[in-house]
Parts: C-alpha cells; structure tokens; sequence
C-alpha cells in the first residue's frame, strides 16, 4: 500500500525527473557532482552548491506561489515586486546626498525592514482586487506586473543604483558553514510557511478555499481573508527573493531583475504537483520544481549551449512531468504494480 501512495505521489515523479537530469548531466560530464572546499573562504564550491544557491529566489518566490495556486488564483506580479524590493533598499542605501560606495544613508534593518513592508502592501493590493472587488487573479495581478516595474524604474530613475555596502552584500554573497548563506534563507522560509501550514489550520483553510470556496464560504469559513493572505505571504517571498537578488550583483535592475520569475514559479509549483485549480498543494513538491528549473539552466550553461535554448528544455521537462503527474499514467503504474502484486500471489499459490 505504501508503495502504490509512492507511485501515485506527485512529488516522488517530480523528484525522477530531476534524479534524471542529474544523472544525465553526470554522463556527459562526471566532475559534475564534484565540490571542491576552499581552505582561504571555508566555503564549499561545485555546481550541486551553485545549483541549491542560485536556486534561492525561485525557489522563495515558488512557496509563496504555491498558497496563492492553491487558493486557485495566480501572481503574476512577483517579478515586479523582486524588482520593486531590490530598488527600495537600494535606493534606501544610497539616500538623497551621496554617500560612499560602501557605506549607507539608512540602518540596516530599514534597509531590509522597508523593502518587505512594501512587498506585504503590494500583495495586500493583489489580494483586496482579487478578494474584495472580485477581479479575476491574473487580471489583477497583471496590473501591478506592469505597475510594479514601473515603479521600481521610477525609484532607480530607469538606470542601474549600484551599492558596496558589506552587510547588505554580505545576504547574497556570505558563507556560513560552508555553505552560501541564501541556502539557509530559503531553508528559513520553507520552515516557516511549512509551519503556518501544516501546524495551524491556515493551510486546510487554503486547501479548502481552492477545492471548494462556496461550500467553504457556507460553513463559516471567512474565504476573502484566506485568498488575501495568500497574496499578502506572496508579496512577502518576492520581497525576500528582491532583496537577495540585488544583494547577490549590488545592483538594483529595475528593467531585468525578476524578469520571468513569475513563469518559473509557476513552473515550480506545476510541476511540483499543486493543481493551477487549486486545492491541495505540496510546498515540497515546489521546492524539487524550483531545483528541476535551476538544474536545467545549469546544466545548459555548463555545457556551452545558448542560453535561448534554456526555455525549450524547460518547457519539455514541464511536459515531461506533467505527464508523468497526470492521472491516467498514475493510475497506469498503480494498476500495473496491483496485477504484478496479484500475480505473484497466484504464482507463490501454485
């Protein structure tokens, strides 16, 4: 029975396939699961560790994106409020007067306290369009994606804001314990929404929203404050992943930071298993999504191919899993592991 639950899961063909391309990327070059340890940094290096660190922001936004999926709605802002959050605390670094390059006009923990308020308001915007005046979420959304970028242009005055302020720097290029220090800021934020979700009742009340919002409206739950802060928990990921993004290059990008973090994200979620209907969803199953997405983009790049071709490679391992995810192949294998079960038995029988 175990292993039939197994074969029917999502997350576990999610993990197949990146199994797969992990070991095609060894194949064709064995030194790809080297990690070498640099004695001067104390920081380990390899391109499994590249893949884990640059996975960061996708892998952030994609839990938030989850919720909202979850609900049955989208985002499709998230990669304006990456690029809206890295412009507000660069710009916050840099203040009115000139400051030197490495140090900063503002405390630190404004540079980093402000950037999420204003992500959190950007996904309490989405959330009251779509909750409060019924706008179809990729309407609403839709238009803060366009609104958003603009903004962030506007802040940086549409060039590049570069910053060398060491401990905003220090989010997206520090080591600790070894490891890139945005490894264990995506761990943080897996730990805590996977707390908010699975040890209170918030994630049965997303699930419920999403498989049935009348008959979830009809028993008491108060469904508009759900979708609301699916989006509000949406903005706040965008944020985060604004904020390491800009630290990682110190620059604020109004024009390219986030550009297409809301299709991967999606992707994430998709191909982790949440259905784009809503109802149940795997915030861990969007984490091995978000890894698939980066071990394509990695393994493409390593190997010297052109960086156009990034897109068609994902977009044929998301139908890959998707259909390995479907349905019917589901009910395939488990059928097929049921009569190879049976048959055993009758051959142990005879």
């Amino acid at each position: 029975m175990n292993k039939e639950r197994l074969f029917r899961s999502k997350v576990f063909w999610a993990l197949v396939v990146w199994g797969l391309i992990l070991l095609v990327s060894f194949l064709l070059n064995p030194d790809f699961f080297s990690v070498h340890f640099q004695t001067e940094t104390g920081a380990l290096y390899g391109s499994l560790i590249d893949i884990i660190n640059r996975a960061t922001e996708i892998i952030i936004i994609a839990f938030g994106m989850t919720l909202v999926i979850a609900t049955g709605g989208t985002d499709l802002s998230v990669g304006a409020v990456v690029a809206l959050s890295g412009a507000v605390s660069v710009a916050l670094i840099r203040g009115d007067t000139i400051v030197a390059d490495n140090a900063s006009a503002m405390p630190f923990i404004v540079i980093i306290i402000v950037p999420l308020i204003v992500s959190a308001i950007c996904g309490l915007w989405n959330g009251l369009l779509v909750s409060r005046m019924g706008i179809q979420p990729i309407i609403a959304t839709l238009i803060l994606m366009v609104a958003g970028r603009g903004i962030a242009q506007l802040i940086t005055g549409a060039r590049l804001l570069t910053t060398g302020y060491p401990p905003f720097l220090a989010i997206g290029r520090s080591y600790l314990l070894g490891l890139p220090l945005p490894v264990f800021l995506w761990i943080g934020v897996f730990v805590v929404i996977w707390f908010i979700t699975k040890r209170t009742a918030l994630g049965m009340f997303i699930e419920s929203v999403g498989i049935n919002p009348s008959a979830s409206r009809y028993s008491g739950l108060n469904s508009k404050n759900v979708i609301l802060l699916t989006y509000v928990i949406s903005g706040i990921c965008a944020g985060i992943a604004g904020l390491i993004y800009a630290s990682r290059i110190g620059v604020a990008d109004a024009n390219n930071a986030g550009l297409y973090y809301e299709l991967d994200a999606i992707l994430a979620v998709v191909i982790g298993g949440t259905s784009m209907s809503g109802g149940k969803f795997s915030l861990a199953g969007s984490l091995v999504g978000a890894l698939i997405i980066r071990t394509i983009i990695t393994t493409v790049y390593y190997f010297g191919i052109a960086a156009e071709a990034t897109m068609v490679f994902r977009a044929s391992i998301v139908v890959v899993v998707i259909i390995l995810q479907s349905e019917p192949v589901r009910a395939w294998m488990s059928r097929r592991k049921h009569e190879k079960a049976i048959s055993d038995k009758g051959g142990a029988a005879a």
